[in-house]
């Protein structure tokens, strides 16, 4: 998804240190359920917007990819966005991951 998206242009990646996030992180999907605290953590690196997902996996050859964007200045999730994956092979994942970095785009530029 991280390549998907810088391929596009315009848009810097940056990254979380691990240690950091990880202490930010207080317990299983605590940074996808309160955009206020994921915001916070993207302020210590100076980023516009926070991407936060989860991979849900309800069944063997079914599953989804949840992300939240999280707009940092207001600690406020802008956009939900799930994509969901039938089947576990390296294409279906591809296709996926493409889907969700351009239904991305569109709240990152709105967000600008």
């Amino acid at each position: 998804m991280e390549r998907a998206i810088s391929e596009s242009g315009g848009y810097e990646i940056v990254h979380f240190d691990l240690k950091e996030q990880q202490s930010a992180n207080a317990g299983f999907g605590y940074l996808f359920r309160f955009s206020d605290e994921a915001a916070k953590l993207g302020k210590k690196i100076g980023a516009d917007c926070v991407i936060v997902g989860q991979h849900s996996k309800p069944s063997f050859l079914e599953s989804s990819l949840i992300v939240d964007v999280v707009k940092v200045n207001s600690g406020r999730q802008i956009a939900e966005i799930v994509v969901d994956l039938k089947g576990n092979h390296v294409k279906v994942t591809e296709r996926a991951t493409k889907e969700l970095a351009k239904k991305i785009k569109s709240p990152l530029s709105v967000s600008r």
